[in-house]
């Protein structure tokens, strides 16, 4: 797939990420528009019940050609899938961290991400926010970005300002001022 523009999600399928939802958004996106790259699901199974939903909707979706899912990938593979996205969607209403926005602001990647719980606050204004449970607003939200080259670029730049904060080096500076009281 590296050869071929993608959107990326990497989320575990649970109810609270939303995967069916957005699976609802792309197909929206692909009803209104053409030449709309495929969409990459790299995701665990930790609930067998939804994973199976969620694969019957792919399945029975008119664009099931250009949505792929891939259950538990190895991790080595995972820096060349992000480098090679067109765009990384993550929806989530419960979230206690995002660390899979972050890692794809690291290598270029502009993000749609859900308006709730620690994502806001993690990705400042390096992302653009869409409530994860509307998958009318996730459409807009991607649609907007993905087309938008002036957005694009200045989202890819936010992100690697974004990513700069939560480096060892800030880390461990801020750590031993916070010790020794500096």
């Amino acid at each position: 797939i590296t050869n071929e523009e993608y959107f990326l999600t990497i989320s575990s399928a649970v109810p609270y990420h939303c995967l069916i939802e957005l699976i609802i958004a792309y197909n929206k996106i692909c009803e209104n528009k053409n030449a709309i790259p495929k969409y990459l699901i790299i995701s665990k199974k930790l609930d067998s019940n939804y994973f199976n939903k969620l694969k019957n909707i792919i399945k029975n979706s008119k664009f099931s050609e250009k949505i792929i899912l891939i259950e538990d990938l190895e991790s080595k593979f995972l820096p060349e899938i992000y480098k090679n996205s067109n765009l990384y969607i993550f929806s989530s209403y419960c979230e206690v961290f995002g660390l899979t926005n972050l890692e794809a602001m690291n290598y270029g990647v502009p993000v749609v991400t859900s308006n709730r719980s620690s994502l806001p606050e993690i990705c400042g204004e390096a992302a653009i926010y869409s409530n994860p449970e509307d998958p009318v607003d996730i459409k807009n939200k991607v649609s907007e970005l993905y087309f938008d080259k002036k957005l694009k670029d200045k989202m890819i730049e936010n992100g690697y300002n974004n990513v700069k904060k939560y480096s060892w080096d800030n880390a461990f500076e801020k750590t031993l001022k916070r010790i020794y009281n500096v």
